[in-house]
């Protein structure tokens, strides 16, 4: 749920709904999914594998950029593509290549790392970016065949409990704890 003055965006299945409560007035958007907001107030909304944007007047669509998208606070807005992990940062795109093919999560902890998961030459990857360089962990580090890109949450400690799949299972594994070493 986004606003704006007297405008609220509504995202869920199978579309997002804009309410101009102010002038009473409903639109809905079918093709289009999750919604994020960046702090220039751009709505980033996912779409048939891809993005589009809105900046309150014109609707674009983002060529090469796949969800999830995750705005931060400087003004930056991270993403997935063609080259794997993409900065978008003051107008310019800077893209990050050979360390995932595909972004399938991406968050940021309370220190400002910013933890990105999926996948490179097949295998499941968490990258961790420290605002300098990228530290990358693989299955060899948590278990073979075990895929961590569906859910990670980060505890007051800052330790990092992550929700895996097992081999296609999303549920009965149990969490991979990660404690910023092992």
């Amino acid at each position: 749920m986004y606003g704006d003055e007297d405008v609220l965006w509504l995202a869920g299945w199978p579309g997002v709904v804009r309410l101009d409560y102010g002038g009473r007035e409903w639109s809905s958007y079918g093709d289009v999914g999750s919604v994020v907001e960046a702090p220039d107030g751009s709505l980033w909304f996912q779409r048939d594998g891809g993005v589009v944007t809105f900046d309150g007047t014109t609707w674009r669509n983002m060529k090469d950029v796949t969800w999830p998208v995750l705005p931060v606070e400087d003004g930056a807005v991270w993403c997935g593509g063609a080259e794997g992990i993409q900065i978008l940062d003051a107008g310019t795109w800077k893209p990050h290549p050979g360390i995932l093919d595909s972004l399938e999560a991406i968050t940021r902890a309370r220190d400002g790392r910013v933890i990105a998961m999926g996948k490179h030459d097949g295998r499941s990857r968490v990258a961790i970016f420290n605002g300098e360089a990228w530290k990358v962990y693989g299955e060899r580090d948590w278990g073979e065949g075990v895929h961590l890109a569906r859910k990670v949450v980060e505890m007051p400690d800052g330790d990092l409990w992550f929700l895996p799949e097992l081999e296609g299972t999303q549920v009965g594994y149990g969490l991979v704890r990660f404690d910023g070493t092992q």
